[in-house]
């Protein structure tokens, strides 16, 4: 973080949460940063979208 963020207009909070995520985890001080998505369930999916309008989960009546 020190190396590549440093010259950067972000502020130091900023720059120390950079830092802990680099520095947390399986990859933790490798250089490396793997963030991955959360499994939001069935509330973010089409399902919870069109469940109250069955008739949209065909295509053709979108």
């Amino acid at each position: 973080v020190d190396n590549l963020w440093i010259d950067s207009d972000r502020n130091i909070p900023t720059l120390n949460n950079l830092q802990r995520l680099f520095g947390h985890g399986r990859l933790a001080d490798t250089g490396y940063l793997s963030i991955l998505p959360v499994d939001q369930g069935i509330e973010h999916t089409a399902g919870a979208s069109f469940a109250p309008n069955p008739l949209y989960f065909d295509p053709e009546n979108i």
